[in-house]
C-alpha cells in the first residue's frame, strides 16, 4: 500500500509530537517527584519541538527543495527576530536565576551578544569584495 505525500507529512508530524510529549513528560516526571533536573530530556523536548515547528511551518524537515523570494524574506526577518528573543531570554535567565559565577551561561550570552555584529560585518566586507 502506497501512501500519500499528506498521510506521510501526518505521521511524520505525529511521531515528532509523541517525542516531544515523552521527553517533556520525564522532565517534568523528575522534577515534581525527586526536584531533580534532568537537562538531557529537556534538550531533547527543544529539539523535538523544533522539528515540529519547522514540519508544521514549512511542510517538510530538510531544506533541500527550493525556496522562492518569500521564503527567503520569512527566514531573514524571522532569523534576526529570534536573535533577539534569544538575547534577551539569556540576559534575563543570567540576570535573575544565576550567579556571577556560571561562567559557560556568561560566555554564552556574551557570544550571544557580539553574533550578529560580527555575521554581519564578515557578510558585509565578502559582499564589498564581491562587488569590486
Amino acid at each position: 500500500m502506497k501512501l500519500s505525500k499528506k498521510t506521510k507529512r501526518f505521521i511524520g508530524l505525529i511521531s515528532f509530537v509523541i517525542g516531544f510529549v515523552a521527553s517533556l513528560s520525564i522532565v517534568v516526571d523528575k522534577w515534581f517527584n525527586s526536584q531533580e533536573f534532568d537537562g538531557k530530556f529537556l534538550f531533547f523536548s527543544f529539539f523535538f519541538l523544533h522539528f515540529i515547528l519547522k514540519y508544521v511551518t514549512w511542510g517538510k524537515i530538510y531544506e533541500n527543495e527550493e525556496e522562492n523570494e518569500f521564503d527567503k524574506q520569512i527566514k531573514a526577518k524571522s532569523s534576526r527576530m529570534s536573535y533577539y528573543i534569544i538575547m534577551m531570554s539569556s540576559i534575563t535567565i543570567l540576570y535573575f536565576f544565576s550567579d556571577s559565577e556560571n561562567y559557560p551561561l556568561l560566555v554564552t550570552v556574551g557570544l550571544i551578544l557580539v553574533t550578529l555584529p560580527l555575521t554581519e560585518f564578515l557578510y558585509s566586507k565578502r559582499y564589498k569584495n564581491v562587488s569590486k
